[in-house]
């Protein structure tokens, strides 16, 4: 009985772990000297936390070249 229940919660926290993982798209706009250009970032099999972080590195990281560069998260 023991080992049955064990079996049951070691399952039931991998499907729980499994069911926060998603696939994310940030989709960033800034303009790179051509005028406004749109490249999207693929994030699979993530968290939301995890990919909201990546995208906003990414914004950060845009900013360098666009002031007005923005990222948004899908």
């Amino acid at each position: 009985m023991k080992k049955s229940l064990l079996f049951l919660l070691t399952a039931g926290m991998m499907v729980g772990l499994v069911s926060c993982s998603k696939d994310y798209t940030c989709t960033c706009t800034a303009d790179y000297g051509l005028g406004d250009s749109t490249i999207a970032f693929m994030y699979d099999g993530v968290k939301k936390a995890d990919a909201e972080d990546a995208c906003a590195a990414s914004e950060t990281n845009l900013k360098i070249i666009d002031a007005n560069a923005s990222c948004t998260l899908e």
